[in-house]
């Protein structure tokens, strides 16, 4: 079984200073972070927001954790208070904590026989199923206890929550599952067993390589939170990290300084924030200024043409409908604000050829890439085929056929074709 903790060397090196390890940490939380956000935030763009702001602060904190060997618990309280914070900015939902307290069985320890290594891949597929439908706070409590391994105490501390509470919600997990496992006769000791066979943790496993972010969502938030992490030290210029990854964004935890000049002036503009996930929506700039200053004193254009924008207090902030760039004048002051991240184009099906049970298929989608896990086919008969990064897909086809094809940004096509 893989590994779910990160070694604490690769802690250490990052708190000694060595960046080059960040991208291995990175990479090795990434998914686990992006599924457990995404059980409370319901949608891509903003877990790819609690992603972002999570790494960012582990980046510019790493030095006060005292104890390397709790990055793992760490890590996860800091996603779970990103992912509060951006749901109270969106105020589209609650969570409601459950403060009941049932106790939890032991469960016992053992190892797995023969028979149940063979059809453990059958039962994790069935527990995944169920997984899905468990609520957020279930499902939270399920990732981290079978997922990620941390203990009743560290999930109390990492969701801010009574230890009872944890214990209650992993006995509902159970209760949860255990109906239809009786029913495909798999007892609760064969799909709990945390030894040989963690079948929770494979179906999680599963369940997280469905739910990733694109390659282009990835790519620009591992260079804002590097560039952030450097700009604070004062010793990167503010072109190169513009050059890098445009201005970068902290999403809603708040504004941290993007770059420090260096020369005796102070500048006008602390910092500029955005959010750098690959979206559909339209994008809120922030800049926090050093000093008020009146409106008539600022512009702001983008291809010679006005935006509007307001200011409270020393936050400016103006909407971003389209990529392009955004000139920030302020008195004697420039900033030009690159934004490459908004697809607002529907995924478009170009052609299809069936022959000899072989569907093939091309599609038009360059932004933001094709979400292979959410795009697929649907024969007349309702069964539906996900789509393979081969382009073609192997059944037998007759009459209509829908595509259903959706992009990392969250746009949509809907497709129907005779065969």
């Amino acid at each position: 079984m893989e590994r779910r903790k990160i070694d604490s060397k690769y802690v250490i090196q990052l708190q000694e200073g060595d960046t080059s390890v960040f991208e291995y940490i990175f990479d090795f939380y990434r998914n686990s972070i992006y599924y457990f956000a995404i059980t409370y935030v319901r949608n891509k763009a903003d877990a790819e927001e609690v992603v972002q702001n999570t790494f960012i602060i582990v980046f510019k904190q790493i030095k006060s954790l005292r104890n390397p060997d709790s990055f793992h618990s760490w890590i996860h309280k800091i996603a779970f208070r990103s992912a509060m914070r951006v749901i109270e900015k969106n105020k589209s939902r609650n969570i409601v904590a459950l403060e009941e307290d049932f106790g939890l069985e032991n469960i016992e320890e053992r190892q797995a026989s023969p028979s149940e290594i063979l059809d453990r891949n059958e039962i994790s597929t069935v527990v995944g199923k169920e997984m899905e439908n468990l609520s957020p706070k279930l499902l939270a409590v399920a990732q981290l206890k079978y997922f990620d391994d941390l203990t009743v105490y560290e999930i109390a501390d990492v969701l801010d929550i009574p230890v009872g509470t944890v214990k209650s919600r992993l006995m509902k997990v159970r209760e949860k599952l255990q109906p239809i496992l009786d029913d495909g006769g798999y007892s609760p000791s064969k799909y709990l067993s945390v030894t040989m066979v963690p079948i929770v943790f494979e179906a999680f496993k599963k369940l997280i390589d469905q739910q990733t972010m694109s390659p282009k969502s990835v790519e620009m938030i591992e260079k804002s939170i590097l560039a952030t992490g450097a700009a604070g030290t004062g010793a990167v210029n503010i072109a190169t990290i513009l050059k890098a990854c445009g201005i970068l964004t902290v999403g809603s935890v708040g504004v941290f300084t993007v770059y420090t000049q260096v020369n005796t002036v102070e500048p006008i503009i602390e910092s500029v924030a955005y959010y750098q996930g690959v979206t559909n929506k339209d994008i809120d700039v922030e800049l926090l200024l050093n000093e008020k200053i009146s409106e008539s004193e600022i512009s702001v254009k983008s291809k010679d043409k006005d935006v509007e924008f307001s200011l409270d207090n020393n936050k400016l902030v103006f909407v971003v409908h389209q990529n392009g760039d955004y000139t920030v004048e302020i008195k004697d002051e420039q900033e030009v604000i690159s934004v490459s991240n908004i697809d607002k184009n529907n995924p478009v099906l170009t052609e299809v050829n069936y022959e000899d049970n072989k569907l093939s298929y091309k599609f038009k989608e360059k932004e933001s890439g094709l979400d292979l896990s959410s795009s697929y086919f649907e024969d007349k008969d309702g069964n539906r085929y996900k789509l393979s990064e081969q382009n073609y897909i192997e059944g037998e086809f007759s009459g209509t056929v829908i595509a259903y094809l959706q992009d990392y940004a969250g746009n949509f096509g809907k497709y129907e074709f005779d065969i």
